[in-house]
């Protein structure tokens, strides 16, 4: 019950002595980054956007790079007269992981390591 009466005093108190909010001592035209710091953002924005290409296309590279050099390397072997499968230890890396023969494949075996 005094609790009660207690919360009833605050919150009467609190309306009748209210704080006044403050006045703004600044320009916010002065405060706001304005030109300049649209600037700055945009040009940062360029410059990860141009990274992000550029990391693009060096893993494409990379890739396409990788892929010719397992095919040269199964194109020697075919002409050494050798054929490589996935299996071969001689074939380490030339084959990509979906390029490996998978169960139920003909001619899928367990591999022999």
């Amino acid at each position: 019950m005094i609790e009660h009466w207690m919360m009833d005093a605050a919150i009467a108190w609190t309306a009748n002595n209210s704080t006044p909010s403050p006045t703004p001592t600044f320009d916010p035209n002065k405060v706001t980054p304005g030109v300049l710091g649209f600037s700055v953002i945009a040009i940062f924005f360029v410059i990860c956007a141009l990274l992000v290409w550029n990391l693009i296309m060096r893993v494409s590279r990379m890739s396409h790079r990788s892929q010719v050099r397992a095919e040269l390397a199964l194109e020697k072997a075919r002409a050494e007269g050798r054929d490589l499968d996935a299996n071969d230890p001689d074939a380490e890396g030339i084959f990509r992981q979906d390029d490996a023969p998978r169960d139920g494949d003909p001619g899928a075996e367990t591999p022999k390591r």
